[in-house]
């Protein structure tokens, strides 16, 4: 009996415990392939938040797997905009052991008239991590008329304890928006596509992109994997619209607190190809207005857009009205828009 009970535990109990994790493997599979298993996943990923583990590896997973990644041109006269950190600089360039030190912050401002940004400013020692004083306190309102005199002090106890050579980092955080970007898009039968532009002389040429003008994120709009138009309205189709946000300063993007995008009336994103509110097609439909769907990004999905790697890719699955394109047309021009609004942290001066 004792052998038999040996050869028991070896042999036979765990055959069929790895049956058994097969059978709940397969189910498993099973279920997350189905619309109502993949919806539930995506609910509980976003519900648990962005610190939570799962959240985390499945949202890098995700964006591991979007490798398509579209693009804008840059408005070659546009200058960088938001508030740009130039450098960070003491005062004196002798430190007296136990002496204060100020250090100063230059600045260029280049925000919209009617901005007023409130803007956190830091310093600390790099090898401590003790903090400076911020004088004036934050948060420092900022206005595309005001250019504050802005400095960091390190008190003479703090200087004190410092020895050999020390780097001071300096930097600042401020809320901007990404907005006004516009795609033109067109919309074509199937039987008119071929050599579209050259056949309708339409000086526009693929890929057609939307413009980027210098902020901290650039925002770009596409229209498929290759982001060639025109797009193809037919009964079986189902094209898509791509975003994809692109941390263009080299800092960090603290926090996302708005995404919309605007789409024309009769054409609306298919929630159930796109599994949508979720991390890869974040937007639920807001209003009609103006002959434009307005959606935006829930408020629970935007806890998820982290900026883990340096740029962000969303795309949504679109269901079109033939009428889209006017009974005696052969094609329609409409636009895409879209817009995004972030705490913005410049990469750090010493």
């Amino acid at each position: 009996m004792p052998e038999e009970k040996s050869r028991f535990t070896r042999f036979v109990l765990p055959a069929v415990v790895l049956i058994a994790l097969a059978i709940v493997g397969v189910y498993a599979f099973v279920w997350l392939q189905s619309d109502a298993g993949a919806r539930q996943f995506e609910s509980l990923k976003t519900a648990w938040g962005k610190y939570n583990p799962v959240a985390l590896l499945t949202g890098q997973y995700d964006e591991a797997k979007r490798t398509v990644s579209w693009t804008s041109d840059t408005n070659s006269t546009a200058k960088k905009q938001g508030i740009i950190l130039n450098a960070f600089s003491a005062l004196s360039k002798k430190m007296a052991p136990g002496g204060e030190v100020v250090l100063k912050y230059d600045m260029t401002i280049n925000i919209p008239q009617t901005y007023t940004v409130p803007t956190d400013f830091y310093c600390k020692v790099s090898s401590t991590g003790v903090e400076g004083e911020i004088i004036p306190p934050n948060p420092v309102r900022i206005t595309s008329t005001s250019k504050p005199s802005v400095r960091c002090k390190l008190s003479g106890e703090t200087t004190d304890t410092l020895s050999g050579p020390v780097r001071i980092d300096g930097g600042l955080t401020f809320p901007y928006t990404t907005k006004d970007v516009k795609l033109p898009v067109y919309f074509a039968r199937p039987d008119i596509a071929e050599d579209f532009f050259n056949k309708y002389g339409i000086e526009e040429r693929n890929p057609i992109k939307a413009q980027y003008n210098e902020e901290p994120v650039e925002l770009a709009i596409g229209v498929s994997d290759d982001n060639m138009q025109p797009v193809i309205v037919e009964e079986a189709g189902f094209p898509m619209i791509g975003i994809a946000a692109h941390n263009r300063w080299g800092g960090k993007v603290k926090e996302v607190t708005s995404l919309e995008m605007t789409l024309p009336e009769g054409a609306a994103i298919n929630q159930e190809l796109s599994k949508s509110p979720s991390i890869t097609c974040p937007f639920e439909f807001v209003r009609t207005e103006k002959g434009k769907n307005l959606y935006r990004a829930s408020g629970s999905v935007l806890q998820s857009i982290t900026f883990l790697q340096t740029t962000q890719t969303f795309e949504c699955w679109l269901t079109l009205d033939p009428e889209i394109i006017p009974q005696d047309a052969d094609y329609s021009k409409k636009e895409y828009t879209a817009a995004i609004s972030y705490v913005y942290e410049t990469a750090p001066k010493s």
